[in-house]
């Protein structure tokens, strides 16, 4: 047999059945699917506790607060409400599910934690814009600054990997299924 003939083929027994898409579909949430294991259910309750723990003690910061206390300083701790509400969520459902989607789930944790570090540093270059101490304002800058590179920076590279990963395994997956689809296909046919 010539290699045009082959192709031929194989290329008219490729063909997307509804089984093959139920099949992949199974194939990829048991590949990105995973089982919390007893210290990962402690770590996900431990979120659970801390996101709760923002909530209450930034509320109760941002509500007490002096009235002198500058708006921008009380709308940040309102932030930190609204990311520890969405973190204590997020435990809360995967703790619900007892497993662990590395293409959704890993996605919202990175992309959570970048968006806050990086809401939190603009929210402190514009408050040390308003301060009168140059040094406290470069002072705080710069933390919030050392904070993002050291935290937030390393979550988007990680959210970009992950990324990556899932449609590399996707794409490997399909190519491997079709394979053996393929195979059976050819396998019958030279039975016949």
């Amino acid at each position: 047999m010539n290699e045009q003939s082959i192709r031929e083929r194989l290329l008219e027994m490729e063909k997307r059945t509804p089984e093959f898409e139920q099949k992949f579909r199974k194939e990829i949430k048991k590949m990105m699917e995973k089982t919390l294991t007893r210290t990962e259910r402690v770590a996900w309750s431990l979120s659970v506790v801390l996101g709760l723990t923002f909530v209450v003690l930034f509320s109760y910061v941002a509500v007490t607060a002096p009235a002198e206390f500058p708006l921008l300083m009380r709308m940040m701790f309102v932030m930190g409400v609204v990311f520890g509400a969405a973190w204590m969520v997020l435990g809360l459902w995967t703790l619900k599910r007892k497993s662990f989607n590395y293409v959704r789930q890993e996605n919202m944790v990175h992309g959570l934690t970048f968006g806050f570090l990086l809401l939190l540093l603009t929210g402190l270059m514009l408050l040390g814009g308003q301060l009168e101490d140059e040094a406290v304002a470069i002072h705080m800058t710069l933390n919030g600054a050392i904070f993002f590179m050291i935290f937030g920076i390393p979550a988007v590279f990680n959210l970009r990997i992950n990324r990556t990963e899932s449609a590399l395994r996707e794409h490997l997956l399909k190519l491997e299924l079709k394979v053996a689809e393929l195979a059976d296909a050819v396998q019958n046919q030279g039975s016949r």
